[in-house]
C-alpha cells in the first residue's frame, strides 16, 4: 500500500513539472530552428517564387471525392 502511495506522489510531481519541461523543450526547439534561418533582403524587381493557387486542392474538392454514395 505504501509503494502505491509513493507511485501516486511521484506521478503528481511529474504532472506538476510537465508544463515547465514542455516550455524548456519548446525554447530549445525554437533556438535550434532559429539558427537555420538566414534572413534575406529583397529589392524591388527581384525575382521571387510564388505559390500557384490554381493548382492547390481545396477542401471542397476533396469533400466531393470522398462523399458517401
Amino acid at each position: 500500500m505504501e509503494a502505491r502511495l509513493n507511485q501516486l506522489e511521484t506521478l503528481d510531481e511529474r504532472r506538476i513539472n510537465t508544463p515547465r519541461h514542455i516550455k524548456v523543450y519548446q525554447q530549445r526547439i525554437k533556438r535550434a530552428y532559429g539558427k537555420k534561418i538566414v534572413p534575406k533582403e529583397g529589392e524591388v524587381g527581384d525575382m521571387v517564387l510564388q505559390e500557384n493557387i490554381s493548382n492547390t486542392i481545396t477542401k471542397d474538392k476533396l469533400k466531393e471525392k470522398f462523399e458517401p454514395n
